[in-house]
């Protein structure tokens, strides 16, 4: 069993302990929980994992510490999955590996990066509200919005700005809207104000 905790792509977070625990007394299946953006909700099972033995704790590198590009992961895990990756090989490039220790060195940038974008999160989240949209309250780097605007992300596309086109899973009139530097966010508001105004 995965779950992503906090979901993509709406923001929530679906768990809290008693749910995770829950999950454990109550099945017999492995369980994962994908925390990739847990740097920005602060939530964690991470210490659950020593004394349960099939749950494992999956993040990235990618989200907080900006290393996309490095393709950097790893596990916290119980017993079970240890055994069972104990013989696992994964290679990563040596410039991976040397942008992954730089960061783990040097966690003041992480929660600095992690803050700037919460505050942005939080700015460009009001800003959408005070015009109209519905937006999804997020414990990630992303917004869910919903928008009556016909073809959003062609419209967006057109004017430059790409947002996660969400329409193989869910219903009409959703995008994903990731949070950049303030001036991206600056640039993304004014394009969703230009856009909205073109349809009423």
């Amino acid at each position: 069993m995965i779950i992503d905790n906090p979901n993509n792509p709406t923001g929530r977070t679906l768990l809290d302990r008693q749910a995770v625990e829950t999950l454990i007394d109550n099945t017999d299946a492995l369980l994962v929980i994908d925390e990739a953006y847990y740097e920005f909700s602060g939530v964690t099972f991470a210490d659950m994992v020593q004394n349960c033995p099939d749950l494992a704790i999956t993040r990235t590198m990618d989200k907080a510490f900006s290393l996309a590009g490095a393709r950097v992961g790893y596990a916290v895990a119980g017993n079970t999955f240890l055994d069972a990756l104990s013989s696992f090989y994964a290679f990563l490039p040596q410039s991976s590996l040397s942008a992954a220790i730089e960061a783990l060195e040097n966690p003041g940038y992480m929660r600095r990066n992690v803050q700037r974008v919460i505050e942005e999160r939080e700015r460009v989240w009001r800003a959408l509200n005070e015009l109209g949209a519905h937006v999804h309250q997020s414990t990630t780097n992303f917004l869910l919005v919903r928008t009556e605007i016909p073809d959003a992300v062609s419209e967006f596309r057109e004017i430059g700005i790409l947002v996660s086109d969400l329409s193989n899973q869910l219903p009409p009139g959703f995008i994903r809207v990731s949070i950049g530097t303030p001036e991206e966010n600056d640039a993304f508001i004014s394009a969703y104000l230009r856009i909205r105004e073109a349809y009423e």
